[in-house]
């Protein structure tokens, strides 16, 4: 190898080094993670670089002394994977928002709805004495309202392409595909029943499997 041919290898290496240095120096983490908010400084941050980039988190964990105290520890136990992307959310039928996930076991409030029920309650006739004179009141209804609100939940990586209007899904879903000629999307749902503002709400949770056509 000649002087000339060294010194151009030489000063290729020089250059891919210094090139390496810079984009390392000018990359921006996507995040920094406390994964200990509720005891400070007890682990360091985690800088997170890359999308899916699993996070471990502590688990607060108390645990009875010999002397009778009790004594928290704070111990890395619970793993999430990172992400960072805003989807649309909350579809009401009409409109949607934005929403902002940073890890891909996030609840993702896919759809809403809300219903009015009306119920026509019978009131019998009824006879009273008004003033010394017998009344009677004839038979009639009364009308009673209920409000019906659905909130159809998913987590991030169960989103697909039926979850929301116009979004193609999280694209990491493994269960988002064709089965038997018809694609499926399940829903975690919260239903609440109230029939005025000073009642009590009445909420249940279950699952639901919703069908394409019926979503399409």
């Amino acid at each position: 190898m000649t002087i000339a041919t060294k010194l151009l290898v030489l000063l290729s290496l020089t250059c891919s080094a210094t090139a390496a240095a810079a984009a390392k120096k000018n990359h921006k983490p996507l995040a920094i993670i406390d994964v200990c908010p509720q005891k400070e400084g007890r682990w360091p941050n985690v800088t997170v670089t890359s999308q899916y980039q699993p996070v471990t988190y502590c688990v607060p964990t108390s645990t009875e002394m010999k002397n009778g105290h009790w004594k928290t520890h704070y111990p890395l136990k619970s793993t999430s994977v990172f992400v960072s992307t805003v989807i649309p959310c909350k579809y009401n039928g009409k409109t949607e928002q934005k929403c902002t996930v940073t890890t891909t076991d996030e609840e993702v409030l896919c759809r809403k709805t809300k219903t009015t029920v009306t119920t026509e309650v019978p009131v019998p006739a009824k006879t009273q004495k008004v003033s010394g004179s017998m009344i009677t009141k004839s038979a009639s209804t009364i009308t009673k309202y209920k409000t019906i609100d659905y909130k159809y939940n998913a987590q991030y990586t169960h989103v697909g392409i039926m979850a929301i209007p116009g979004y193609q899904g999280c694209g990491i879903c493994t269960e988002c595909h064709w089965h038997n000629g018809v694609r499926t999307q399940g829903f975690n749902v919260t239903e609440c029943h109230w029939r005025t503002r000073n009642a009590k709400t009445i909420c249940t949770t279950y699952s639901e499997d919703g069908i394409w056509d019926l979503f399409r």
